[in-house]
């Protein structure tokens, strides 16, 4: 653990990585949007919350970055963050758990809270043509931000397991081949039905589980606008929705990736709260449908507008200046990007052709 005196980055003193290390390129988007949100918690600006509403629709509210952290404001800077870091509560659920991209700790090396970090820009490539308040940028999900989703949602549902069991199985034949498509797909419908009276009876156990930092590009350029950045928090119910409500079921009968995803999530939720100890790795193994991994499904612009859409997305509340005050003076000569071809071609066509 290191502790430093002076944060490289704004509000991370005690951390399993180095300053340095804080400062490097594949760190560096999730740090720096986790001194973000300390900043944001210092000023008592909330952040976005994006949840679900008991009838299973998204919406925009605020949330305290300590309700986001998992321990009080007083506490914060005493907290441990610890990058890439395995939660050891999941690991009492099943076997082969992820990292995850922000394990907090408290004085003791207790774990108070997790969260995924990304860093997304705005407009992404569908919405730089449109006007600025419909600009919204694209959203991932991969099959790990997918696995630590459904424990999170698993974790909260333990209170209520033999209710939630009983929606979870109401339809669906016990002894599944759950290799099979085909098979599998006869009952999917059913699946997601049940997922969603689920997510609509227990709604008020949602958590957030992943805090997306956005900032506003200058048009299609790569410099920041003035009003630069902000931070929005999607709880685990919220974040299941990209893929539950993705709503495509192609005339064939062939899986697609949001089916495979709510699949997975209807099969992690099922195992873990019966007691059954799984194995994640052999879940995703037998899950594949002949599709490619990595992804679970991709989210645009266009339809992350309609998500994530309110005032902070349009007019960022933190400017440029601030945003350039959230390191240590001198971090930027740490971080500077390495020379690509791509960006110098599109700034000598941009000079060129205006």
């Amino acid at each position: 653990m290191e502790t430093s005196d002076e944060p490289c980055l704004y509000g991370i003193r005690r951390s399993n990585i180095r300053p340095s290390k804080q400062l490097a390129r594949e760190m560096f988007p999730t740090t720096f949007s986790v001194a973000l949100m300390n900043y944001m918690g210092d000023r008592g600006l909330p952040l976005n919350y994006i949840r679900i509403d008991p009838v299973c629709r998204t919406e925009v509210s605020e949330i305290p970055l300590e309700d986001v952290y998992g321990c009080p404001t007083g506490d914060i800077p005493d907290t441990e963050f610890c990058f890439r870091s395995v939660y050891d509560p999941f690991e009492e659920m099943a076997i082969h758990v992820p990292e995850s991209d922000l394990v907090l700790r408290d004085a003791r090396g207790v774990p108070c809270g997790r969260l995924d970090v990304r860093m997304s820009v705005v407009p992404d490539a569908y919405t730089r043509d449109l006007p600025p308040d419909q600009m919204a940028p694209e959203v991932n999900l991969t099959t790990r931000h997918l696995i630590l989703c459904a424990l999170s949602m698993a974790e909260s549902l333990q209170s209520v397991s033999e209710e939630a069991l009983s929606i979870l199985r109401e339809g669906i034949p016990e002894g599944l081949e759950w290799s099979d498509w085909f098979e599998v797909g006869r009952f999917v419908e059913r699946m997601l039905d049940n997922l969603d009276r689920l997510e609509s009876a227990f709604h008020g156990l949602q958590r957030p589980i992943e805090a997306q930092a956005i900032w506003r590009a200058d048009g299609d350029s790569p410099r920041m606008a003035e009003d630069a950045m902000d931070a929005f928090v999607w709880s685990d119910m919220a974040l299941s929705r990209l893929f539950l409500d993705s709503g495509t079921r192609p005339k064939d009968g062939s899986c697609t990736r949001p089916l495979r995803a709510s699949v997975r999530l209807y099969l992690i939720l099922e195992t873990v709260l019966e007691g059954s100890y799984p194995d994640l790795d052999s879940i995703i193994g037998m899950t594949r449908y002949g599709l490619l991994e990595g992804r679970e499904c991709i989210m645009g612009g266009v339809r992350a507008r309609s998500i994530m859409g309110c005032d902070n997305l349009v007019r960022p509340r933190i400017t440029a200046t601030e945003a350039v005050c959230l390191g240590v003076v001198g971090f930027e000569d740490a971080i500077m990007p390495e020379r690509r071809i791509e960006l110098s071609v599109y700034l000598a066509a941009k000079a060129l052709r205006g």
